[in-house]
């Protein structure tokens, strides 16, 4: 025992001294901190991205990012939000500054592939400049997972997500009649080629034009009764997949394009009318007035009966491939009405 170690009093206790140390307390950001946004051209975060519970980041610090204490090893780093900094925080002597950015403005995606916004859309990188300020910030660090302390050469990157913006394409309604054919073309909302701000709203910034094609088709439009979609698509110059707009932007359809091309039924015309009213005459004998009379009269005792040998018009008289004009099918009053609107709506 070495006396120089103590110091004796007269009650009889003792006091012992000898060198110590108090380490820093480590600290780690919320590991489960997610922060997402639609692209809107800049790597900002603060007002713009939202986090995992889907709250707007309205400002920096713990709105941003909360700290946890460190659980002493990589295995577990996280050992829960951190009680005694945020009690000196509480306490006004230490305070959270940190701040944040996307490492740059652009979609993030899967295997770097876009696929004119279909691809699958991938994490992106966040990078936090970690600043404690306060008369106890010096009794705290910031760390790594692995325990490395965090500095601006080593600093902590976080994950989020950026999403492409959404382009709604609205194809424009069309009606026709089967006799009138297919269209030959189709229009809709934005349309045409370097498009600009006032065209397309959504584009960011707005001093940047669509460098690419906006068209409209309807690949599966058929000549038959229904309703058919008109789809929009975006094509980038040279029909490549590499253009920043297919990168940050998704054009999807508007649902009223599932049935914006109407194809209704055969629609008799002018030459129809004419072609049906030119062979449809029938030129009676004159017995055929005296029959009529005499049988309106009930001369003959029985129902009254003509035969009429009509020509068939020069228009389509075939039906789910039965042709009405055959032999076998007795055409008499107004059955041929009935047959003829049956055929044509």
């Amino acid at each position: 025992m070495n006396a120089d170690n103590f110091a004796f009093n007269d009650t009889g206790m003792y006091d012992v001294s000898g060198a110590g140390q108090i380490t820093k307390r480590k600290l780690i950001a919320d590991p489960s901190n997610y922060l997402t946004k639609e692209y809107d051209g800049t790597p900002d975060i603060i007002g713009k991205a939202r986090n995992a519970q889907g709250t707007l980041i309205t400002a920096g610090g713990d709105k941003l990012v909360k700290f946890h204490h460190y659980g002493g090893t990589p295995t577990h780093p996280d050992d829960g939000e951190d009680t005694v900094f945020y009690k000196d925080a509480a306490a006004g002597t230490v305070s959270n500054n940190t701040t944040a950015d996307y490492v740059d403005k652009n979609v993030e995606w899967q295997g770097g592939v876009w696929n004119q916004g279909r691809g699958v859309v991938g994490d992106k990188n966040v990078k936090y400049t970690v600043d404690l300020t306060g008369t106890d910030a010096a009794n705290y660090e910031i760390v790594h997972a692995n325990g490395t302390a965090v500095t601006a050469t080593n600093p902590y990157v976080g994950k989020g997500k950026i999403t492409p913006k959404e382009i709604v394409l609205k194809a424009d309604p069309q009606e026709r009649w089967i006799n009138e054919g297919l269209p030959t073309s189709y229009t809709g909302t934005p349309m045409g080629k370097n498009l600009s701000h006032n065209e397309v709203p959504e584009i960011v910034p707005s001093d940047t034009p669509l460098p690419g094609t906006i068209d409209y088709r309807s690949p599966n439009a058929r000549l038959r009764v229904g309703y058919y979609a008109v789809n929009g698509t975006y094509k980038a110059q040279g029909g490549t997949d590499g253009d920043t707009v297919s990168r940050n932007y998704r054009f999807v359809e508007d649902p009223a394009n599932d049935t914006a091309l109407y194809i209704g039924p055969y629609i008799p015309d002018y030459e129809y009318y004419k072609a049906m009213t030119q062979v449809s005459k029938m030129t009676p004998d004159e017995y055929a007035y005296e029959n009529a009379s005499l049988d309106r009269t009930n001369q003959y005792s029985r129902k009254p009966t003509a035969q009429v040998d009509p020509v068939p018009p020069a228009i389509n008289v075939v039906k789910d491939g039965v042709d009405i004009r055959q032999n076998d099918i007795n055409v008499l009053d107004d059955t041929v009405y009935t047959i003829v609107d049956e055929v044509f709506g």
